[in-house]
C-alpha cells in the first residue's frame, strides 16, 4: 500500500504519516521507485503509533514504545518494557492523586459557596485556596 492508501484506511493526514517518519518514529520502506510503500510490520507500527497517542504519550514515549515493539523478544527488552510501564504507572498515579487533591478541594470550596454563603466564609476559602488543604 502506499500512503494515501494508508492515511484513508486509518483516517489520518498524509503529513502526519510523513512528520512521524521525519521524527524517527516510523520507519517506511521505500519502492524501486523511491516511493514510500507499507507493509504490513509498517501499517502495524503506525496503527500503533494512532493508538499511542490516545494515551496522551510524547512522542519520545511513542517511539520509545514502538521501538520495543520492534524487538526480539528478550529478557532485555521484557526488563525494558516492565521497567517503562512501572515507571508510567507511578506517575500516572502521582498525576491522579493530585488530581483527587484538587477535585476535593473544589468540593469544599462548593460547600462553603453554597446558599450564599461565600461572604461568609471567604477567609476560609482563601486559607484553604492558599494552603492547598483538603479536610
Amino acid at each position: 500500500m502506499y500512503i494515501g492508501e494508508v492515511a484513508n484506511q486509518l483516517g489520518i493526514k498524509k503529513s502526519m504519516i510523513r512528520y512521524y517518519e521525519t521524527q524517527g518514529i516510523l520507519k517506511v520502506p521505500k519502492d524501486s521507485n523511491g516511493y514510500r510503500y507499507f507493509d504490513k510490520q509498517t501499517i502495524k507500527n503506525l496503527k500503533l503509533i494512532c493508538n499511542l497517542k490516545l494515551f496522551h504519550l510524547s512522542l519520545e514515549e511513542i517511539k520509545y514504545i514502538v521501538y520495543l515493539f520492534n524487538q526480539p523478544i528478550s529478557v532485555e527488552c521484557n526488563m525494558a518494557s516492565s521497567d517503562y510501564l512501572g515507571n508510567k504507572i507511578e506517575e500516572l498515579e502521582q498525576h491522579i492523586n493530585l488530581q483527587r487533591h484538587i477535585l476535593n478541594q473544589f468540593k469544599q470550596i462548593n460547600v462553603l459557596c453554597k446558599d450564599m454563603k461565600y461572604q461568609e466564609n471567604e477567609e476560609i476559602i482563601l486559607d484553604l485556596l492558599e494552603r492547598g488543604d483538603t479536610k
